[in-house]
This record gives C-alpha cells, sequence and structure tokens, in this order.
C-alpha cells in the first residue's frame, strides 16, 4: 500500500471515519432484499454493511483498494464507467455513489449512466464534500487560513490520495441528470464532530457519544447546512 493510500485507509478507519459511516448506514437503515449498486465502491464498507440483506455489486476501478478491502458477500467488479455502460438497463432498485463526482472528470456521463441501470422509482445516494463544512473545519480545527480563503473564492481543496476536490452543490446534480431525477432527503453527515482534535475523539464512548448526539443536530437544516458531507438521496422520475 502506497503512503497515501494508507494515510486514507488510516483515515476511514479512525473514529472520525467510523462515525462517518455509522451515520451513513443510520440514514440507509432498514434495506432489505434489494439490488443495489455500489459504483466507486473504494474498500467497500458500504457494500460489506448492505449485502447482509441485500444483493451488492461493487464497482472499483482501484485495484489496490479492491485488494484491501474485505469481502463479505457482495459481487466485486474492478471496473469504472466502461463497465457501468455494459450494464443492462433498469437492472438496480438501489445506487450507490459515495464521495464519486468531485474526483470525476465526467461526472455527468457517470450520473447519466446510473440513472439508465436504475429502475423505475429506485434512488440513487450521493454523499458530496459540501464545501461551507471544510471551511469552517479549514478554519476551527485546521487553522489553515489559506485553505479557507481559497475555498471561499471558489478553488478546490487537494487530496493526496486522489487529487483534486472539485466541489459541486445539490442543483449541478439536478442539472446532469436532465431532471430525470429529484431530491427527496437532504442529509448532513458530521455536523460538529470534525471540529474535535484527534486526543477528544480517541476517547472511549466519543464514537456513541457523538453519533447520537449528531443525529439530533442533523434534523436541523441549519446543521446540514454547515456540515462536512451533505447525503443526497435522490429518486428517478417514473416517465424518465
Amino acid at each position: 500500500m502506497n503512503n497515501d493510500m494508507k494515510l486514507y485507509y488510516d483515515y476511514t478507519i479512525s473514529p472520525l471515519g467510523q462515525l462517518y459511516y455509522q451515520t451513513v448506514w443510520h440514514q440507509l437503515s432498514n434495506i432489505k432484499h434489494k439490488k443495489i449498486l455500489d459504483f466507486g465502491s473504494g474498500f467497500a464498507f458500504n457494500s460489506n454493511f448492505l449485502a447482509k440483506d441485500n444483493e451488492v455489486i461493487a464497482l472499483e476501478r482501484d485495484a489496490e483498494m479492491i485488494e484491501i478491502a474485505k469481502n463479505n458477500g457482495y459481487c466485486q467488479i474492478h471496473g469504472d464507467l466502461t463497465a457501468l455502460k455494459d450494464m443492462e438497463d433498469e437492472t438496480f432498485d438501489i445506487i450507490i455513489c459515495h464521495l464519486v463526482f468531485e474526483f470525476a472528470d465526467n461526472a455527468q456521463e457517470i450520473l447519466c449512466q446510473l440513472i439508465r441501470v436504475l429502475k423505475k422509482d429506485g434512488f440513487i445516494s450521493i454523499v458530496r464534500h459540501n464545501r461551507n463544512g471544510r471551511i469552517i473545519q479549514s478554519i476551527v480545527q485546521d487553522y489553515d487560513l489559506n485553505e479557507a480563503d481559497k475555498l471561499l473564492k471558489g478553488e478546490y481543496s487537494y487530496s493526496s490520495a486522489f487529487g483534486d476536490i472539485k466541489y459541486y452543490d445539490n442543483q449541478d446534480i439536478i442539472n446532469w441528470s436532465k431532471n430525470q431525477l429529484y431530491i427527496q432527503t437532504i442529509y448532513g453527515v458530521r455536523a460538529l464532530a470534525s471540529l474535535h482534535p484527534p486526543e477528544i475523539q480517541a476517547k472511549e464512548n466519543w464514537i456513541q457519544d457523538m453519533l447520537k448526539l449528531e443525529l439530533e443536530l442533523l434534523k436541523n437544516q441549519d446543521f446540514i447546512k454547515i456540515a462536512y458531507f451533505n447525503h443526497l438521496i435522490l429518486t428517478k422520475y417514473s416517465k424518465a
């Protein structure tokens, strides 16, 4: 595992990473007996979680991430947009696409293909980086005022593992979909937990305590707007 990928993997299994997944899984609870595509599945944490009660196909282009991932019952495909184009129309009840579009140069093309393979009245779960949340963290936790200034000017952030983080907003998704999707629900993920320093995050019961608090905070639209991530549930129009 290269150093950048190791840092990213360590981040995903850290208390902050675990809190992220626990929050998202709470928002995706009670999904059973569905056919699901996890596009850009990464280390396949979502695939493993959903495969307990569903048929899951995980599609990931990074061979190293696939090698690291544990497989507890899902079907793994090594591929990208080309593999997606080979899938039949209206195959999946649900599509998971988390933290993918901000690293893609062809986000609209990917989304249109995801819509094509989604069943009528199916839904897509999209998690995206939220610029507002990143600005708050860069100022309060990191004290990186240069980063905050760049973000306020509309510039990108940078991920050592994946490159530029190209921020987009909720309306961009609707535009890319050519109005074939509508937003059913907008959740926040990590409203304030990202502001805790590592020594606080390492405390016993931090994950459980913060999950309970975050789920309450994130019932409020004001906290959703400043959360580090937004989680959108988008439904496909029957006429699409």
